[in-house]
């Protein structure tokens, strides 16, 4: 299915001309409960229409949606995600699949919620839009054990309001290297998207998710599960990451290396298709080099340990260090000079001094034995993902290796990976795509493919979820 789409649009001058134009974002208000459909505000994001087969006066004859109230919202689905019950059979009337058909096509014409599930971050935002709506970090707080939870009795808070208070909470994060690890929370997080970051009711608009490659089927139908029975929305999809980041640059072949804050994927892709039997996954991401930054740092004679202080070397990483090209040439020039020494000042005033831990630190993408991995680096297991592949096409994908995800954007990355990939293959011409924000690259692509008039026809309906239950996201998503 995935394919046939991506197929009308497999050219960067094909994206170009989707109907992508950005709509002016004007601040929301509150909402005062739970979800809060904001019609108004909808009507200024002036999203794409698409033909409805009834008119005008026909549509307001029709009969108002029906629910079968019989159904309660988590009976469908055992809560222990191991050991799921087989869902209930709930064969629709005659009178409910036409009024559900009815219902469908009109919220079609909503613009398609695009939500990238990252351990590190939620991206988020409407499908017509060339950037997301927000971005905020993938937490749930609670009070610590002693402290009041506040006026208003809140025992939870979310995302940027859960760092705001980190002094008096304590965190959790549910998706633990990729992977859904706690759903109460996940809900929480997507609660907390719909109603107060984008300002929607979600069972107005169609939903397309990230996931990583070879996500747990339980997980999958869970989620599903979650979207369907607990935000009501009308229509979702579910495609893969390295899929997406590949699609926003207009590519349906090549390799896609995706490197957030809890996992690096790397995925060969032909046609649209990822190729499972050659992924190469590194449990070595984002918060590992926050740690050995922390750690490097600490043997200075600093004592970094708090949950303020790990956001703080954060920072430090994002913003001081870079990929050397000639690691050990490097190491040697600074320990013998003080000119890579460069200053962080710390809220309270005072500086914390770093040298060649800028370096020292993403150097562990390359070796990662310095962090007790028993696996090459990011180039060697790139070369491996290749050499699995057909050999027809091996040629194509070292020619097309995107880089992707926050975790990729240390200067010098793209170039040092040239140089290790040459040496690794020197037959072939290697060739790396690094664009500027690739942060964003998979929400991107998740945005440019749900904008595809081809689109509407892969997602899948509450009418099919209803009929066919969890499942369903293993038929109609692969």
């Amino acid at each position: 299915m995935l394919k046939g789409a991506l197929q009308k649009h497999s050219t960067a001058s094909d994206l170009d001309s989707l109907p992508r134009e950005p709509a002016p974002i004007t601040p929301l208000p509150q909402p005062n409960s739970r979800f809060q459909y904001l019609k108004e505000e909808d009507n200024r994001r002036k999203p794409r229409r698409i033909d409805l087969d009834y008119s005008k006066d026909e549509i307001s004859k029709l009969p108002s949606p029906q629910v079968d109230k019989t159904v309660s919202p988590r009976g469908r689905f055992h809560p222990d995600i191991k050991s799921p019950s087989p869902p209930v059979s709930v064969t629709p009337s005659r009178e409910i699949t036409a009024t559900g058909q009815y219902v469908r096509d009109v919220e079609y014409t909503n613009s398609p919620i695009v939500i990238d599930c990252g351990s590190g971050y939620i991206k988020a935002g409407f499908a017509n839009e060339d950037q997301p709506t927000t971005m905020f970090p993938t937490i749930v707080g609670r009070p610590r054990k002693g402290v009041i939870a506040g006026a208003a009795g809140r025992t939870s808070y979310v995302g940027e309001g859960a760092q705001s208070m980190r002094g008096v909470l304590s965190f959790k994060y549910p998706i633990d290297r990729g992977v859904v690890t706690d759903w109460d929370d996940m809900e929480k997080i997507w609660q907390h998207c719909f109603a107060n970051e984008l300002g929607v009711d979600p069972q107005f608009h169609p939903v397309l998710l990230t996931e990583i490659p070879n996500n747990p089927m339980p997980n999958r139908e869970r989620m599903t599960q979650i979207m369907f029975e607990l935000f009501n929305v009308p229509a979702m999809y579910v495609t893969v990451q390295a899929i997406l980041s590949l699609f926003s640059t207009g590519n349906l072949t090549g390799l896609a290396l995706d490197s957030g804050e809890g996992i690096t994927n790397i995925v060969p892709v032909y046609e649209g298709y990822a190729l499972n039997y050659a992924i190469n996954k590194l449990n070595l991401a984002g918060k590992d080099l926050n740690e050995y930054l922390m750690r490097l740092i600490n043997q200075r004679g600093y004592s970094l340990s708090s949950t303020t202080e790990k956001e703080l070397v954060r920072d430090m990483k994002e913003t001081m260090c870079y990929v050397s090209q000639d690691f050990q040439k490097e190491l040697d020039t600074a320990e013998s000079r003080f000119s890579l020494e460069s200053p962080f000042k710390l809220p309270d005033g005072n500086f914390v001094h770093i040298a060649n831990e800028r370096f020292v630190c993403p150097e562990a993408l390359f070796d990662p034995t310095v962090l007790g991995h028993k696996t090459g680096g990011i180039h060697v297991n790139i070369n491996n993902s290749i050499l699995k592949c057909d050999r027809d096409l091996q040629r194509t994908l070292y020619k097309k290796i995107i880089l992707s995800g926050g975790n990729t954007l240390f200067p010098g990355i793209e170039t040092r990976l040239k140089t290790e990939l040459s040496l690794l293959a020197p037959n072939y011409a290697v060739q790396i795509l690094a664009e500027q924000d690739r942060q964003y690259s998979v929400w991107r692509g998740g945005a440019a493919l749900a904008s595809l008039s081809t689109f509407e026809n892969m997602y899948i309906t509450n009418q099919e979820y209803y009929e066919t239950g969890p499942n369903i996201i293993n038929i109609k998503c692969f």
